[in-house]
């Protein structure tokens, strides 16, 4: 089997968010002390925007 390599991805940053939320430096440290990869699959969509539909 390949030897699993992985890097580090900022998914994140303390503030304001795009659609009115904030995000606080306290939400950020729970999240990384709650999660557990056995539990949450890691999934990063490099290329978001899939289609021009709102489906796609």
């Amino acid at each position: 089997m390949a030897k699993k390599v992985s890097k580090f991805f900022r998914i994140g940053v303390e503030g304001d968010t795009c659609d009115g939320r904030v995000i606080s430096a306290q939400d950020i440290q729970e999240m990384a002390e709650t999660f557990d990869p056995r539990v949450y699959g890691c999934r990063i969509n490099l290329e978001h925007l899939r289609g021009i539909l709102p489906d796609g």
